[in-house]
């Protein structure tokens, strides 16, 4: 099959929406798809070079975005921070406890309309024109100005498809981590919904929320987990690290995860851990536990491969599961699974996941934590990797 993707975005970024969108285009590639990229160009990112396109691409358009966001990027750069999307230098904050520069970008945003400055990269990607039929387009959020840009090139005719499939990595109304709980992008949301031809979401409990949200689209809605997004020779294949090493790689921004509980069972159970990821509130780092900032793949790598036990922690509401799960299901560690949300989020995050028998699982609080930490440095935790989220298995479960 010949298949399109659309993204709006710099997919030469590190970030956990990149990490997804590559695994999705890598495995398309694998399973002997002619694969084309239709995507942002951002000259000012701070790109990862480990943060690339197979080679087996054949064609990668792309289109340049707004002024703001490469101004923005030159401000970054003089200031000494590091270009990552949504990771902002904590600023003064006004009486709502909002980042007095968040809401002034917000207002600047907001002149762009419903997509923000992702306006400017739609309006320039509206010259494309395709010159090939493609079996499949596959539409991938965030950001969600891709679902609006495939809708504009296939109703306008200048893209020919016979699917259309638009692929939610996250909602956008109900999107724990975004600034979009407002009627203007609830209404989008909902005519994006109503203009696809097929919805997937990442999340069952997402996909729940969603059905809920927008029942006249909710048939067209289903299932289909993230692919995993590191090949398997990634893993180190050395001797294992000790199954007292405990390793949180991501993002903890407290009103999206509370990793506090996991931190002070750290302490508690003096186990040798690492946390990587950005916060607005960082732990401070103790003789056994490294508290270490976002980084690159390739530095991030050498960490993973001294931890023997992996970390998912799930996020407080909302039931997105960060994609990192179906990665580390991958690997041939244990994973500590900790489970939050609402009692109906950790139920059905729990009776989905725990079909598969891999993981350990336990509830945010610190003394539970401690037990689960207990049971794995007791050698009973299963660790074998599984093949259900590979991304052979899920082109199956999107192209049935």
């Amino acid at each position: 099959m010949r298949v399109l993707f659309i993204v709006g975005g710099e997919l030469s970024v590190n970030s956990s929406a990149n990490l997804c969108h590559l695994a999705y285009i890598r495995g398309f590639c694998a399973a002997g798809h002619t694969v084309d990229v239709l995507s942002a160009r951002d000259d000012g990112a701070r790109i990862d070079s480990g943060m690339a396109l197979p080679a087996e691409i054949r064609n990668h358009y792309t289109y340049p975005v707004s002024v703001y966001e490469k101004l923005s990027h030159l401000k970054n750069r003089a200031r000494g921070a590091a270009t990552v999307p949504g990771d902002d230098v904590p600023a003064a904050r006004d009486d709502g406890g909002r980042s007095v520069l968040a809401a002034i970008k917000g207002r600047i945003r907001s002149i762009y309309g419903v997509y923000g400055t992702d306006a400017a990269w739609l309006s320039h990607m509206k010259k494309f024109r395709a010159k090939t039929y493609y079996d499949v387009v596959l539409s991938l959020s965030c950001p969600f100005v891709s679902h609006r840009a495939a809708e504009y090139l296939i109703k306008s005719e200048r893209v020919d498809c016979g699917r259309w499939i638009q692929i939610w990595e996250d909602p956008w109304y109900g999107d724990i981590a975004c600034d979009s709980h407002n009627d203007s992008c609830f209404k989008e949301e909902r005519r994006l919904c109503a203009a696809a031809r097929d919805i997937v979401y990442v999340s069952p409990v997402t996909l729940m929320y969603q059905q809920r949200r927008f029942p006249e689209s909710a048939a067209k809605m289903r299932f289909v987990p993230t692919p995993a997004y590191y090949p398997p020779e990634a893993e180190d294949a050395g001797d294992p690290a000790p199954s007292d090493v405990f390793g949180y790689f991501g993002d903890y921004e407290p009103s999206v995860r509370n990793l506090a509980p996991f931190y002070e069972a750290a302490r508690e159970t003096n186990v040798r851990a690492f946390i990587c990821g950005s916060s607005s509130a960082p732990f401070r780092g103790t003789e056994r536990i490294d508290v270490l900032p976002r980084m690159p793949l390739s530095e991030l790598h050498s960490y993973e491969r001294k931890t023997g036990v992996l970390v998912f922690l799930c996020n407080l509401n909302g039931g997105q599961i960060p994609g990192k799960i179906f990665q580390y299901s991958a690997q041939n560690k244990p994973i500590l699974f900790i489970l939050d949300g609402t009692g109906e989020e950790k139920d059905a995050i729990r009776g989905y996941f725990g079909g598969f028998g891999r993981y350990v699982f336990c509830e945010n609080e610190t003394e539970d934590i401690k037990r689960a930490i207990n049971e794995i440095r007791s050698g009973g935790a299963p660790r074998n990797a599984i093949d259900a989220f590979s991304p052979a298995r899920t082109v199956e479960r999107l192209i049935p």
